[in-house]
């Protein structure tokens, strides 16, 4: 069976942006929501990937089933309230280079 992967950029965008749609927009937001949530929990098993990007990574902007699912995390220089948020480490603003561009940490606190 073939791998498939799913990319998403700016997922808060499109998992929070109903203000001022019509019903039947929301009622499409609210099942492609459902559906990144399910393949999130199940979608490993059949091959499915997903990959999704977000500046805005707090408890409203991505499901917690689906946050939960997610095996691995990366987050580029922020503060202790988001690296806390996106990799469950509060040091990990700190191992990231404040004068250098373009670096990384993932959950298991390789800088890269």
């Amino acid at each position: 069976m073939e791998r498939v992967l799913f990319a998403c950029d700016e997922v808060a965008g499109l998992l929070l942006g109903r203000i001022g749609r019509s019903k039947e927009e929301k009622e499409l937001l609210a099942r492609i929501e459902k559906d990144i949530s399910t393949l999130a929990c199940q979608g490993r098993a059949f091959g499915f990937h997903l990959l999704l990007a977000t500046q805005r990574p707090d408890a409203n902007t991505v499901p917690p089933q689906c946050k939960a699912n997610l095996d691995y995390r990366i987050c580029g220089r922020a503060d202790n309230v988001l690296s806390l948020i996106i990799l469950d480490n509060t040091s990990a603003s700190d191992e990231i280079p404040k004068d250098v561009a373009g670096r990384f940490i993932n959950h298991e606190g390789v800088v890269f």
